[in-house]
C-alpha cells in the first residue's frame, strides 16, 4: 500500500497546461529561435526532472538552470538535449562539465581564463553585463569578449545578457532595457566585425512578453516562469495572442476546528486576538513548506468560499477563520493557490502581493515535503 499523496499538503501540476503555454509560445517564437526552458531552482518548485523529462517528450530539447548540481541532477535522471548552467561553476568540479556534456557561463574574464587552462574542450556561453552589474564581461571590454574566442579550450557556442527590468513599463524602465539591448548589440556588432558569429539570446520570460528584441535575430529565448503559467500584471503581453494557464494548484487540509470566545488568541506571539466569537480551522500547512510568515490579509479557499489566515504561521501548520463559511469539516482540502473544485481560485500573482513580494520567490521556495502531483488530461 503506497503513500495517499494528497493527505497533508501537495502541490498539483498539470503537464497538459504546460505542453499547452509551450507550444503556444513556441509559435510566436518562429523556427529560427529555439525555447529553452528554464528548469532552475528545482523548475521554480515543480520538480525539474519530471518537467524536463516531459518537455523532452514534446521534442524541447534545450534547458536552463543555475547549479551545477541541477544540471547532474538532470543528467542523472535521463534527460537529453543541451543543459546550459547559468551561474558559477567552482573550477574543482570543471571536469564534471565535460562528463556530463555541460555548457558553463562564463561569469567574467578571469573565469575563461581559468576555464581555458584546463585539458579537454569545454562548451561555453559568455555572459556579457550590459548594465543588471551582476555577472557577465562588461559590455565595453569587447577586446576582452573577443579574446575569450581564442581562448585554447574553450569552444564558445553562445553570447547572451539579462534585461534586469524587462518586468517593468515605467517609461525609464522601458527605456533601461532598451539601452541595454543597444549596449548588446554593439557587442554583436563587434564579433560579427571580427568573424565570430555565436548564438545569441537576450530575453527570459518578461523580455519575451514585452515585446524585445535586439536587432540581429535570436537564436534562443529563456523562458523559466512563463512557461509555467505566471505573469505578472506589469507585463503588457505584446507578443501573446492566447492566454498563458496556470499550470500547478496549491493544496492541503483542514486538521482541526476550534471555537474561540472573544479575547480569546491564536498561535504563537499572541498576533490573533478575537474581537468576537469565532469558528477557526488548523491547516496542514507552514512556513517549513514554502508558506512565508509575513502574510498579510491572506485568504485560502475552503468549500469555494475565502477564509482569512489568522495569526503567526506556524513551520507546519496555520490557522484560518471559518465563521461564515457553513459545513467546513475536518479532512476537506484547503486551497492556497490555484483553482479549488468549486471553480474559484486565488492566483499567485495575488498571493504573492499578500507577501509582498513576487511569484517567483512563492514558487521557488515551496519546500521537499510538499508532495508533487502530475496529471495529463484524456
Amino acid at each position: 500500500m503506497e503513500l495517499y499523496k494528497k493527505g497533508r499538503a501537495w502541490i498539483e501540476v498539470s503537464l497538459s497546461a504546460l505542453g499547452r503555454n509551450v507550444l503556444n509560445m513556441q509559435q510566436t517564437l518562429g523556427t529560427t529561435n529555439v525555447f529553452m526552458a528554464v528548469v532552475k531552482a528545482d523548475a521554480y518548485g515543480l520538480g525539474a526532472v519530471d518537467i524536463s523529462k516531459y518537455l523532452n517528450s514534446i521534442n524541447i530539447n534545450t534547458f536552463a538552470v543555475a547549479t551545477l548540481e541541477e544540471a547532474i541532477l538532470l543528467r542523472k535522471n535521463g534527460v537529453k538535449g543541451d543543459i546550459l548552467i547559468l551561474g558559477y561553476t567552482y573550477p574543482e568540479n570543471f571536469w564534471l562539465l565535460k562528463k556530463y556534456n555541460l555548457i558553463q557561463s562564463i561569469v567574467d574574464y578571469n573565469y575563461a581564463l581559468l576555464l581555458a587552462e584546463y585539458e579537454g574542450e569545454f562548451r561555453t556561453h559568455i555572459k556579457v553585463d550590459t548594465g543588471m552589474n551582476r555577472m557577465g564581461i562588461p559590455y565595453n571590454r569587447k577586446e576582452d569578449l573577443l579574446n575569450i574566442f581564442n581562448l585554447k579550450n574553450l569552444c564558445v557556442e553562445g553570447v547572451f545578457t539579462h534585461l534586469c527590468v524587462a518586468d517593468s513599463r515605467r517609461e525609464d524602465d522601458v527605456n533601461y532595457s532598451l539601452m541595454q539591448i543597444d549596449r548588446f548589440d554593439q557587442v554583436i556588432d563587434y564579433l560579427h566585425m571580427h568573424g565570430n558569429y555565436p548564438y545569441i539570446h537576450i530575453n527570459s520570460s518578461y523580455g519575451y512578453l514585452n515585446g524585445y528584441h535586439c536587432r540581429t535575430n535570436e537564436n534562443f529565448t529563456r523562458i523559466g516562469i512563463a512557461m509555467y503559467g505566471v505573469n505578472d500584471s506589469k507585463s503588457m503581453l505584446k507578443n501573446l495572442h492566447f492566454e498563458l494557464t496556470p499550470v500547478f494548484s496549491l493544496k492541503s487540509r483542514v486538521s482541526t476546528i476550534k471555537y474561540l470566545v472573544a479575547g480569546e488568541s491564536v498561535g504563537y506571539g499572541r498576533r490573533y486576538v478575537a474581537k468576537s466569537d469565532r469558528v477557526i480551522a488548523g491547516v496542514t500547512i507552514g512556513y517549513a513548506d514554502g508558506i512565508p510568515r509575513n502574510v498579510k490579509e491572506g485568504k485560502v479557499l475552503v468549500n469555494g468560499r475565502r477564509a482569512h489566515i489568522i495569526g503567526s504561521i506556524c513551520m507546519d501548520q496555520l490557522t484560518i477563520d471559518i465563521t461564515d463559511i457553513p459545513g467546513v469539516s475536518v479532512g476537506d482540502i484547503v486551497t492556497l493557490i490555484g483553482k479549488d473544485d468549486f471553480g474559484e481560485k486565488i492566483s499567485i500573482l495575488e498571493f504573492s502581493e499578500w507577501t509582498e513580494t513576487i511569484p517567483n520567490e512563492i514558487l521557488s521556495r515551496i519546500g521537499q515535503r510538499v508532495n508533487r502531483i502530475y496529471c495529463v488530461d484524456n
